[in-house]
C-alpha cells in the first residue's frame, strides 16, 4: 500500500515539474532553450552537429529548416508531450492560447515557455516558430532556432543559429502552451 501511495505521489509531482531540471515545465522550457543560445550552423546552411541533433530528434535525416525541430528538441528535453515536427505550423496544434486574427478570443496572456509562430504573407503560411521568454504590451523576447541575429527569417550563409531576439508583439501570429 505504501509503495502504491508513493508511486501516486511521484506521478502527481512529476506532472508539474521537469524531472531533468527540477523546475516547473514552464521554467524548464526557458532554461533549456537558454542553454542552447549560441549554437550556430557549421559547414553550410542547416548543417552542423547540434543542428543535426535537433533534426534527428524530429525524425529528419537530411539538412532542412530546423526552427520547429529546435522547438521539439526543447519540449522533449523537458519531457513535455508534443506533436511538433519539421513543419513550423505543427507548433500550433490544439493548444493555442493566442491568435492575432481573433483578438477578442485571446483571454490568456502568453508568457515564458509558450511557443509562438510567425506568418509570412509571401509564403502564404506559417514559416517560423520559437519560444517566448517575456511578453509585454509592445515587445516579445524570444529564443529561436534557425534564425539570424538580424531581423530576417534566415540567411543563406550557413551561420544561422539559436538567438535571443526582441520582436514586436504585432509580428506574433499564434501562441501555444504545452505545459
Amino acid at each position: 500500500m505504501k509503495k502504491i501511495l508513493a508511486l501516486i505521489i511521484l506521478i502527481f509531482l512529476t506532472s508539474f515539474t521537469c524531472p531533468i531540471c527540477k523546475q516547473t515545465k514552464q521554467e524548464c522550457i526557458v532554461a533549456q532553450a537558454t542553454k542552447e543560445i549560441g549554437v550556430r550552423e557549421e559547414g553550410g546552411n542547416n548543417k552542423g552537429q547540434r543542428v543535426s541533433e535537433y533534426l534527428l530528434n524530429a525524425g529528419i535525416t537530411t539538412p532542412a529548416a530546423w526552427c520547429s525541430a529546435f522547438v521539439r528538441y526543447i519540449l522533449d528535453a523537458c519531457r513535455i508531450r508534443n506533436k511538433v515536427n519539421a513543419w513550423a505550423a505543427s507548433a500550433t496544434a490544439n493548444n493555442r492560447i493566442y491568435d492575432r486574427r481573433y483578438p477578442d478570443k485571446n483571454t490568456i496572456t502568453p508568457s515564458g515557455g509558450d511557443v509562438f509562430t510567425l506568418y509570412y504573407p509571401n509564403l502564404n503560411r506559417i514559416g517560423h516558430t520559437g519560444f517566448i521568454v517575456l511578453w509585454d504590451d509592445k515587445w516579445v523576447e524570444t529564443i529561436e532556432g534557425n534564425t539570424s541575429e538580424a531581423d530576417t527569417r534566415e540567411t543563406s550563409s550557413g551561420r544561422d543559429g539559436v538567438f535571443k531576439k526582441k520582436r514586436l508583439k504585432s509580428s506574433i501570429y499564434q501562441v501555444s502552451r504545452y505545459y
